[in-house]
């Protein structure tokens, strides 16, 4: 992994976001590596795609947060690591009284509240203090997307859809778009990945395996670095 370009990179930007794809046993393994990178230079707080409340009681999570790969035994494990050693940590989505009112929301109305709980973070640390967000590689995007998405009455239509990433208050963001080459994910069921050529400049690969209660098959990562001077 580009360990020390993340860590030069990110003197420039204020918040350094990995995009993942959700459901790869490896994934915390990933936000420890840039996380234990970044602090042996930086004062850093880690934000995840999860409500605070989970955060706050890593035994209350809700099913689906298992089903669509976002939470795990080894995040759990990795969470409750970090807090033991006093890091902090934050949730940015939805409290569990949104979950409902997303449903009658335009598509891009959660990141608009993702964004928002960011937004009021970045406001109570210092300006020397970094922030690692993790979550799925869709919400990490910097530009507003045109993308194909069913409607309510399940017609795939074009969208306009802007994503987290593009309403949060800061002057730059070092994105981290974790790709993996080859194996399975889960996400509601155990999928295969989708095919992704590497460009000739990138050859950070690691072995992966997919959680839960399949059999482990072997995937491969590697890391596209955006954000550069």
């Amino acid at each position: 992994m580009q360990l020390d370009k993340i860590i030069g990179l990110a003197n420039k930007h204020k918040i350094i976001a990995i995009g993942e794809m959700h459901g790869v046993k490896e994934n915390p393994e990933v936000t420890m590596e840039v996380y234990n990178a970044l602090k042996g230079k930086y004062t850093v707080v880690l934000g995840f795609e999860y409500p605070q409340s989970l955060v706050n009681n890593l035994d209350s999570t809700d099913q689906i947060f298992y089903q669509d790969g976002r939470f795990s035994p080894f995040h759990k494990e990795m969470l409750e690591r970090l807090k033991k050693d006093g890091v902090k940590i934050f949730g940015f989505d939805l409290n569990n009284s949104q979950f409902e009112e997303q449903k009658a929301g335009a598509l891009d109305w959660r990141d608009k509240i993702m964004a928002e709980n960011i937004n009021s973070k970045l406001k109570e640390i210092s300006p020397e203090t970094k922030m690692l967000l993790v979550t799925g590689d869709i919400h990490y995007q910097t530009v507003p997307q045109s993308i194909i998405y069913p409607d309510r009455e399940g017609v795939m239509k074009h969208t306009e859809y802007f994503p987290m990433g593009a309403q949060l208050e800061t002057d730059s963001i070092l994105a981290i778009h974790l790709r993996y080459l080859s194996g399975q994910f889960f996400n509601f069921k155990l999928r295969k990945m989708p095919k992704y050529t590497v460009p000739q400049n990138q050859h950070n690969r690691l072995r992966s395996k997919t959680y839960g209660k399949f059999n482990p098959t072997t995937a491969y990562r590697c890391l596209q670095i955006q954000g550069g001077p």
